[in-house]
């Protein structure tokens, strides 16, 4: 766990705060305390990106123990990351680059790139829309749309982010 500057300085010099070598292959550079319990040796892994787009990244992994993911891309807000489906942490390591903590054995890491900007303007043209075209709809189509419209309002109270990628929508 190192603040910036410290980061800094190792990425710059290659040497640990301990005076050891630093290898990025082998040592992840973390601001914040990770939780759970990492390996201090060398262990047997492997990664392998299995769909790569602009605002999606997923990978397969499989590790002997727990152990940080890095994808060498630079970290930036809304980004968020699921392993097995289930939502993580997003790690900024190595000062500006993206990580997750993932458990022992195989699994499935999805990156993903959803900005709460983006999304509240996909519900603000939403609402608008639907607002505007309410008035020239039959009665039953506008009992139809008011449906629609409290399901929404529930998924979003829930967990927005499950939803979303429960169902593969990506804005």
């Amino acid at each position: 766990m190192l603040d910036d500057s410290a980061m800094l300085q190792v990425i710059r010099t290659g040497v640990l705060p301990d005076g050891s070598k630093w290898d990025p292959l082998r040592t992840a550079l973390v601001e914040a305390e990770v939780p759970g319990q990492l390996a201090t040796t060398a262990q047997e892994g492997r990664a392998e990106i299995t769909r790569y787009e602009p605002n999606r990244v997923s990978v397969q992994t499989n590790s002997s123990g727990n152990s940080i993911l890095v994808l060498s891309e630079n970290d930036y807000p809304g980004w968020r990351v699921y392993v097995d489906g289930q939502s993580a942490d997003v790690l900024r390591v190595n000062y500006a680059q993206r990580g997750v903590l993932v458990p022992a054995g195989d699994h499935q890491v999805s990156f993903l790139y959803r900005p709460w900007s983006v999304l509240g303007g996909f519900l603000v043209s939403l609402n608008h829309n639907l607002r505007d075209s309410f008035c020239n709809m039959p009665s039953c189509v506008k009992d139809m749309v008011l449906g629609i419209r409290k399901c929404w309002e529930s998924y979003i109270r829930k967990d927005l982010d499950s939803f979303l990628f429960i169902n593969g929508l990506v804005f």
